[in-house]
């Protein structure tokens, strides 16, 4: 298993085309710019979605409009050309270091199957601290093809003319299902560090309004503070009676109420017998 040279990927291309425009056009690859160091840098194509998008739908870019990636979201990015990797070979993807070291990552893959033919996506992340822009035309995914060979270490025969395969096969744009696998706003950390660092000014702006505001009142305190000790000892010099109010007992008998109206006589008291009327006198005997 080889990667194919400059020369190889020309003489591939000339008898089955690798590469071509969104009509299936071979394309020129004999330009000065279009196969370098063994690859073709593929362009960014003319629809693109991004998950902090407010419409939640992807776009549509013109020749060389611009996209912004914010830091900490996701990105689906088609390429201009349609790629085509016959059976006997496996290509290789990848982002220019370029846009990498700005912290771009391909995070769908690095490889494209035998058979494959049709646009290709890349899902990509910011994992950066800054917004990273595009433009439609831009070369920024190198392709690299090699050699398939089989257990015993002959390359597989050339099957011209094959149908294309594949899940993804003849793939010419972002679908509504890989918009719906890839909706939401993602925090990074490096979006979340720019939260902090909101967060931390916020603070820093509330702390310095805080000493702004004591220092203001401190003088007020300080003014206060002699009429609240006069008020203390005024008090103490003229103290107030303190009436005492004891509640009656419960087993203590309530009061008669006052009488009201004509006064009304009282029982008459009652009379003790005499003791002489007590053991009257027998008349048979006189005593």
């Amino acid at each position: 298993m080889g990667f194919w040279p400059t020369q190889r990927i020309l003489a591939r291309h000339q008898a089955e085309w690798l590469i071509a425009d969104a009509n299936h056009n071979a394309l020129d690859l004999a330009a000065p710019d279009a196969v370098k160091e063994a690859a073709y840098t593929l362009r960014l194509g003319p629809e693109v979605y991004v998950t902090s998008s407010a419409s939640r739908e992807k776009r549509l870019l013109g020749a060389g409009e611009q996209v912004a990636i914010p830091p900490g979201q996701f990105a689906m990015l088609l390429t201009e050309e349609v790629v085509r990797v016959p059976r006997d070979a496996l290509a290789f993807i990848s982002i220019k270091a370029g846009i990498k070291f700005r912290g771009l990552v391909n995070v769908s893959g690095f490889h494209v199957d035998p058979g494959f033919e049709g646009r290709l996506m890349f899902s990509v992340f910011n994992a950066g601290s800054e917004p990273i822009c595009l433009a439609r035309g831009d070369r920024l995914f190198p392709i690299w093809f090699s050699d398939l060979v089989d257990d015993t270490g002959k390359r597989q025969a050339d099957d011209f003319g094959y149908p294309p395969r594949g899940r993804h096969a003849l793939q010419a744009q972002i679908s509504s299902a890989d918009v719906m696998n890839l909706q939401g706003h993602i925090a990074s950390p490096g979006s979340l560090k720019v939260e902090l660092d909101k967060l931390r000014n916020t603070v820093s702006t509330h702390r310095a309004i805080g000493v702004v505001v004591a220092t203001a009142l401190v003088p007020i305190y300080l003014a206060f503070i002699p009429v609240f000790i006069d008020f203390i000892k005024s008090k103490k010099a003229d103290p107030q009676p303190v009436t005492c109010i004891v509640p009656a007992s419960p087993t203590q008998p309530a009061a008669a109420p006052a009488p009201t109206g004509e006064p009304t006589s009282a029982p008459p008291a009652k009379r003790l017998p005499d003791p002489q009327q007590a053991n009257p006198p027998n008349p048979n005997t006189g005593k």
